[in-house]
């Protein structure tokens, strides 16, 4: 078991009426990149400034941590608005809002916990009523246009032929067809579409 750099426990900051930073709880592991991510708002500053002791938590407590993480190995906390970023370096996430800790795991963990299966399709004539027929599958979640892209999310791992075969027959002409996961920064404006 990998030792704990950073711990928080039930930490809560308020600002007069605005609770921005409510009752989380965080384990993050030594030696890894650690990605702390929402909108303006959300509360990671004030995590940081609390993880430093530049503020007081109103609740709880953050475990000073960085003598055992100096020896153990380096742990950086990393917050951005790049997504991409974010993915491509950390070894775990979290994503905070409104104070509230919404997920947090592997980017990996969470596009798979999001459901994150997708399909990107490159053609042309994709009609509206294609569109409609898409959406009416069960494994499908969601078919739209995005960047000049069909882009049909998934509800799980399935085959995407049947879904092609389907456009073909509506007379779409499919010339590229990619199966994957969806991105860290969809699975974050999915999160945030949940909380709203």
């Amino acid at each position: 078991m990998s030792k704990i750099a950073i711990r928080t426990k039930n930490l809560t900051r308020d600002f007069g009426s605005v609770r921005a930073v409510d009752d989380l709880g965080l384990e993050i592991p030594a030696g890894i990149v650690f990605g702390f991510l929402g909108p303006n708002g959300s509360g990671k500053t004030t995590t940081i400034r609390l993880l430093l002791g530049l503020l007081e938590p109103a609740r709880g407590r953050a475990d000073d941590l960085l003598s055992l993480a100096g020896r153990e190995g380096v742990t950086i906390f990393l917050t951005t608005h790049n997504l991409t970023e974010a993915e491509k370096l950390c070894g775990q996430v979290g994503v905070i809002r409104a104070g509230r800790l919404l997920a947090v795991g592997h980017p990996d963990q969470l596009r798979t916990n999001s459901g994150g299966h997708q399909a990107v399709i490159l053609g042309r004539g994709f009609g509206e009523q294609a569109l409609a027929s898409l959406r009416e599958r069960p494994e499908v979640a969601a078919a739209t246009f995005q960047d000049g892209r069909l882009v049909i999310d998934l509800k799980k791992e399935v085959e995407i032929a049947p879904l092609i075969g389907l456009l073909v027959k509506s007379g779409a002409q499919v010339e590229e067809a990619h199966k994957g996961k969806a991105s860290l920064e969809e699975v974050f404006l999915s999160l945030m579409e949940e909380e709203k």
